[in-house]
């Protein structure tokens, strides 16, 4: 069962990651973050996210991180954020403003707007950096979410080459 579970999870995230590359434009992000980051995280490996508070907001920092669908967030290095939503099925868009911390492995969002029941900790699982020489972008970085969010996407991710 468990190699049964591995390769469903396995599934799912190739399907994610590629949904991103299709659908999503590049984001923003310095090119020395890429490099930094190329450097640091081996292709295809998974790394905990717990224990590796400070690499993670060292990525989060001054970029932009999206999940598969719906958001797209804006972690500034003072600790606010810029959710920008789109759930194109429900028609309901919406720009959110925010604090967040990365602490014990978690995302500490807390909403400042219209959305402040979205406030919480949500437990990060693994980080991984893909790899596919056939995509527009060539690597994609992948934080995934343990908790279910209440924007809908259980993970954020970067598109670059």
């Amino acid at each position: 069962m468990k190699i049964y579970n591995k390769i469903v999870v396995s599934l799912i995230l190739t399907t994610f990651i590629m949904h991103i590359q299709l659908n999503a434009e590049e984001t923003k992000i310095s090119p020395e973050k890429c490099s930094m980051i190329k450097a640091k995280i081996k292709i295809n490996q998974v790394y905990q996210a717990e224990g590796n508070d400070e690499f993670i907001k060292e990525i989060l920092t001054d970029s932009e991180f999206c999940g598969g669908l719906y958001s797209c967030f804006v972690f500034k290095k003072d600790h606010t954020f810029i959710l920008k939503f789109d759930d194109y099925q429900e028609e309901v868009k919406f720009t959110e403003k925010g604090i967040w911390e990365i602490k014990d492995g978690n995302l500490i969002v807390k909403f400042q707007g219209n959305h402040k029941s979205w406030s919480g900790s949500y437990k990060l699982l693994e980080y991984i950096l893909a790899f596919d020489d056939k995509m527009k972008y060539h690597y994609t970085i992948t934080i995934y979410i343990k908790d279910k969010t209440p924007w809908h996407d259980q993970g954020l991710a970067y598109d670059f080459n």
